[in-house]
């Protein structure tokens, strides 16, 4: 995983002669142009692209099962995955419990992420 600009990093990726093969997970429009730039050289490329994945909360779910999940899903590798989700749908009379419940799952992955060396990654 490499993180920075996105352009920048892009760039120094598809022009990098020692780089014949490169994986991207993200938009369509972004795969576009890693494709594009990546096939000047004939560099190997494995996309996958588009995943805009709702995560759904009616009022009789379990709230404690729907926060776990969604933190889970939008967490899991850092957010790189097609499946990670990208907006929270709740019913309207569950928001609030709903919100605060996401708050403190959130600060607890938070709390966990490698400020310590034993940890390797937040929420699982």
């Amino acid at each position: 995983m490499v993180t920075g600009s996105a352009g920048a990093v892009g760039n120094a990726l598809t022009s990098n002669p020692l780089v014949r093969k490169l994986s991207f997970t993200g938009s369509t429009e972004i795969g576009r142009q890693l494709m594009a730039q990546c096939a000047q050289d004939i560099k190997k490329v494995s996309l996958e692209l588009g995943g805009n994945a709702p995560f759904i909360v009616f009022d009789d779910a379990d709230l404690d099962k729907a926060v776990e999940g969604a933190l889970a899903s939008k967490f899991r590798n850092a957010g790189q995955t097609c499946v990670c989700a990208n907006r929270l749908y709740v019913q309207e009379a569950f928001t609030t419990a709903c919100r605060k419940a996401a708050a403190g799952g959130g600060k607890a992955a938070a709390r966990r992420w490698p400020a310590k060396r034993r940890h390797h990654r937040a929420a699982d």
